[in-house]
């Protein structure tokens, strides 16, 4: 099911969007956490994470998502990873709360080497950062390793819409580079599931939905 990155870029495509720091980066967490809130609204929905479930956030930003992600388990824990080291802290004051409680645990780390053991994960979400991993598939692979058996993995970005009309249009996935992604989550050994599209304010995301599959021993057993 798994096949070579033949198309994985080799270079990494950060710059301040990608790795915020400093005093433009803080301005930037501002701004991101105002314009990708409604996107993290979207992506949590579409996740559908039980009140007890252990979920994963891939590049949060200043935290919005995990407190989200928080609201919707009460009952379970939030695990986060970004590489920002001013996210990070970002994010910590923004969940402090439940972050004493032990409930959100933000950690700075790379989707390509997750500080988790396998399979702990009931389901992942990463809103609007796919576009900066060095290596997409072998980060997709990363994330497969550390979800259950049929656990879902929701990727959020920023689709053009239909008029041209809106903020992020100029930036926005093509029809092209979101068939690329459903290639790279195949590739990486996901199940395709569903694209959800909707129009939110000033941008039109697509939150596209993949599965972990479970192997024919796991079916056997169960799991």
């Amino acid at each position: 099911m798994m096949s070579s990155d033949r198309s994985e870029p080799q270079t990494p495509r950060l710059g301040q969007p990608g790795c915020p720091s400093g005093f433009v980066g803080r301005a930037l967490g501002w701004v991101m956490a105002r314009d990708n809130d409604p996107m993290n609204a979207l992506a949590v929905e579409v996740l559908a994470p039980a009140p007890g479930d252990r979920v994963l956030e891939v590049g949060f930003g200043p935290g919005r998502g995990l407190e989200r992600l928080a609201a919707a388990v009460p009952e379970g824990r939030v695990d986060g990873v970004d590489h920002s080291a001013l996210m990070v802290a970002d994010a910590r004051r923004r969940n402090r709360r439940a972050v004493e409680a032990g409930r959100v645990c933000p950690r700075q780390a790379s989707v390509h080497t997750l500080p988790y053991e396998d399979a702990c994960f009931d389901g992942a979400m990463a809103v609007n950062n796919h576009q900066f991993w060095p290596a997409p598939v072998a980060a997709l692979r990363e994330l497969a390793r550390v979800l259950r058996p049929g656990a879902p993995l929701v990727v959020a970005i920023r689709a053009r819409s239909p008029e041209g009309r809106l903020r992020y249009d100029g930036i926005a996935y093509d029809e092209a580079a979101q068939a690329a992604l459903r290639a790279q989550l195949v590739d990486a050994g996901f199940e395709w599931q569903t694209e959800v599209r909707r129009a939110l304010p000033k941008v039109f995301a697509a939150a596209l939905v993949a599965r972990r599959p479970r192997t024919a021993a796991e079916a056997e057993s169960g799991r």
